[in-house]
């Protein structure tokens, strides 16, 4: 099917990748899989299991929140149902290995409106997209999706380049300007541009700002590097498509006017990808419910207990009043929703009954004495809790096979036909930002030999 080792490392025990691609798709396409990734804790508290689950299920429910804490941290002494512990096992062998990564230390003090996260984010890829610029000779970069300009100003106030930030959003824009004129620091290169950014208005927006800049440029100053840090959803394919075809086009006559000579793309929001950018390349891929990339983007279990049980109690809770309004019949007005209540609000099943209910916008006492925690709601949320975190330990898989499937479309579409290499790294402390994975691409077509 495809021929080629890849540049990064396979979980252990696989060196082929055509070997480790069949089997992470049959384990996704396994009908115990395919049952977790349709089974949300909301549709299952008010229908209750499949017939299938039936053994796993019972024992789930026997479990206390003890236990519970004990599964989610991979430290059971309990035994485990057969069907439970391959599933696990499986899950774990099958997720791409993400490598160590060497952390630059944090400044201090941190820069006014970033988090350590994201200082640690902007480091690591700014650092990476520095050294691309050095081996390819690009002389300006191109920062998509550049939200609050985190990345744009240290490309362009730390290691001297000539940066356009897009972005759709003008409250976006706005902030990334805010913060380069906090900066107060003199000559930047830093352009920053408001536009809707897909495949076709990309290759336009970078020819306006490189005749604004200078009609008379040369050709090395149209030498450029695209990069995105945590390009939402769709955007990533978007940009991957259209530098695609810049490089593809680099030796006709239909050249945009500009080379990428690089980029560098960090994806996100797997939820948010349109249904054309699900499946890329030629792999053979197994069937994944719009729930399988909702976990495929979600952040790992919390490490902690207290953060842990906090985060099983919301989804037990949230899924044990759906199944109270359903068993009611309890009309619901078209705009109620939930949505996100503080922390004090679980602090017991009553507070958050209360404050589900307000938020709402209905009377608790409509759902009379049935809104009364019994011993039966108990076990249903041991259940319950055990399915969000067997769904949760999917997440990564989901992930790896994302991955993999936009890493041989790449090579498909760059690397088979010569144009350009193809690399996955890890660029990010992934116990920091769990969306770690850069596709770097680098174009042969005007490097000398």
């Amino acid at each position: 099917m495809f021929i080629g080792n890849p540049n990064f490392a396979l979980p252990h025990g696989f060196d082929d990748l055509d070997v480790y691609a069949t089997e992470l798709k049959e384990y996704l396409s396994s009908p115990l899989v395919q049952s977790l990734l349709n089974g949300h804790p909301n549709e299952i508290a008010k229908s209750g299991p499949p017939l299938a689950w039936a053994a796993w299920w019972n024992w789930a429910c026997s479990l206390t929140a003890h236990d519970i804490l004990v599964f989610a941290g991979d430290q059971a002494s309990f035994e485990l149902p057969d069907t439970i512990s391959n599933l696990i096992d499986d899950a774990a062998r099958l997720a791409l290995p993400r490598a160590s990564v060497q952390r630059q230390p944090l400044p201090q003090p941190l820069p006014k409106g970033q988090t350590p996260k994201k200082v640690h984010e902007v480091q690591q890829f700014s650092q990476l997209i520095a050294q691309l610029a050095k081996v390819t000779n690009a002389s300006r970069v191109v920062d998509v999706g550049a939200g609050q300009g985190y990345l744009s100003l240290e490309l362009a106030s730390k290691h001297g380049e000539n940066v356009l930030a897009l972005d759709f959003s003008e409250a976006q824009t706005s902030g990334s300007i805010h913060w380069a004129q906090r900066a107060k620091q003199q000559n930047l290169k830093l352009t920053h541009v408001t536009h809707h950014i897909s495949r076709g208005t990309l290759p336009g927006l970078v020819r306006d700002w490189l005749q604004t800049e200078d009609s008379n440029a040369s050709s090395y100053d149209k030498d450029i590097i695209v990069v995105g840090l945590h390009a939402c959803g769709s955007l990533t394919v978007e940009v991957m498509r259209a530098c695609i075809d810049n490089i593809k086009a680099q030796n006709s006559s239909a050249r945009a006017g500009w080379n990428v000579e690089a980029c560098a793309i960090v994806g996100c929001c797997y939820n948010m990808l349109s249904e054309d950018d699900k499946h890329l390349s030629i792999l053979d891929a197994p069937f994944l419910p719009s729930d399988a990339f909702q976990l495929a983007a979600q952040p790992w279990l919390p490490p902690t207990p207290p953060d842990l049980s906090l985060t099983v109690r919301k989804i037990t809770y949230r899924a044990l009043l759906g199944r109270l309004l359903h068993q009611r019949s309890v009309s619901l007005p078209a705009d109620a929703r939930v949505r996100r209540l503080k922390d004090s609000a679980y602090t017991s099943w009553d507070a958050y009954v209360t404050a589900a209910c307000n938020r709402m916008g209905i009377d608790a006492q409509m759902l009379g004495d049935q809104s009364t925690w019994t011993e039966d709601m108990e076990r249903i949320a041991a259940g319950l809790s055990i399915l969000h975190i067997l769904r949760a330990k999917l997440g990564p898989v989901i992930e790896s096979w994302i991955l993999l499937d936009r890493y041989i479309w790449l090579r498909e579409q760059l690397e088979a036909p010569g144009l350009a290499s193809v690399e996955l790294q890890w660029v990010f402390d992934s116990a920091i930002s769990a969306r770690s994975a850069a596709f770097i691409v680098k174009s042969y077509i005007n490097q000398a030999p």
